[in-house]
């Protein structure tokens, strides 16, 4: 039997798509979890497909399936501990190009979300201005302000807020229904980082909570 360096290189460089489904045989279910990983048969092969073989079973079952359990806490906490697959035209890994740290102001009774003037102008209204949206940068200056969409990445559902500039900070404020369905139902609080980007394809906002705040310790809080 020849070693691995004897091997030409020609067969190293093998493409995972070129080999026979048949020297692949699985003796378990499709569905795997870490608790219960799939078991290879050893193909009958040469020494590399061999090799080959035990390192893709082992990667296989490292894989883990959710319970409809597990997603609806995970959705409720606001937290996701499984890939995401980011479409809408993003660019790059990391769609959020609004990130915040809320502040004590963001989750009080002042009933709103205070923005970045740099952000929304960058990352929001020139979007605007390139789709042709002028009715709705006219509407964002006044004291009127515009209605936007808003899809909670976490709770799959979508909810209508408002947008508009402060005149006095020249910052950006989102208000509406922001305490109501996002500060109360998602449980805000000071120190959690939240996220949101505007999808072009679906114009509207996209939400989700990437951070919670660490627990206040008890002396923090001035002991019971």
């Amino acid at each position: 039997m020849k070693s691995p360096n004897e091997i030409p290189e020609e067969s190293r460089k093998r493409r995972l798509e070129d080999l026979d489904a048949g020297s692949l045989r699985l003796s378990t279910p499709s569905c795997y979890t870490n608790c219960d990983a799939a078991v290879f048969e050893k193909p009958e092969n040469s020494t590399f497909d061999s090799a080959l073989n035990i390192r893709i079973a082992k990667n296989i079952s490292g894989f883990r399936s959710y319970t409809h359990e597990e997603e609806a806490r995970e959705r409720f906490l606001g937290v996701s501990t499984k890939l995401k697959l980011w479409i809408d035209g993003s660019e790059g890994n990391d769609p959020w190009k609004i990130k915040k740290t809320l502040k004590h102001s963001d989750c009080d009774r002042l009933y709103r979300l205070t923005l970045c003037k740099d952000m929304v102008q960058n990352h929001i209204i020139k979007v605007w201005e390139e789709a042709g949206k002028v009715d709705e940068i006219e509407k964002v200056v006044s004291d009127e302000g515009v209605a936007v969409k808003v899809w909670d990445y976490e709770r799959e559902r979508e909810y209508e807020l408002k947008l508009k500039k402060q005149s006095s900070s020249k910052s950006y404020v989102v208000s509406g229904a922001w305490r109501k369905e996002f500060v109360k139902e998602r449980r805000l609080k000071k120190g959690d980082i939240i996220g949101l980007y505007w999808s072009t394809s679906k114009s509207r906002f996209v939400f989700s909570v990437l951070a919670r705040a660490p627990p206040v310790a008890v002396s923090e809080r001035g002991g019971e």
